[in-house]
């Protein structure tokens, strides 16, 4: 029964795969056949992760000792600043 179980998980596995390989190529592909909608997207891509690295470059890494019993790391404490500052960020620019 397990055997069944694992192979049904990456036949699953298999299926997002070929999924998300199939959706980037075809986005690709139409990007190749229109080039003005292209240069739009790749600046679009490119702002995000502008914003992406300046909301890093923004979060503190300071564990809170009330969280320090979660064992969490500093590192993990910096992305989810970044993650908070990011949508901070997108909002404002959503509703500006």
């Amino acid at each position: 029964m397990d055997s069944l179980i694992n192979i049904g998980i990456i036949l699953t596995y298999l299926m997002i795969a070929f999924a998300a390989l199939a959706a980037i190529g075809f986005g690709i592909k139409k990007m190749m056949q229109k080039t003005n909608n292209a240069k739009k997207t790749l600046y679009s891509i490119g702002g995000l992760i502008l914003i992406i690295l300046i909301s890093y470059l923004m979060s503190s890494d300071e564990v809170l000792g009330s969280y320090e019993k979660y064992e969490i790391t500093s590192s993990t404490v910096k992305r989810v600043g970044m993650g908070l500052t990011t949508l901070k960020m997108k909002i404002k620019e959503r509703y500006k």
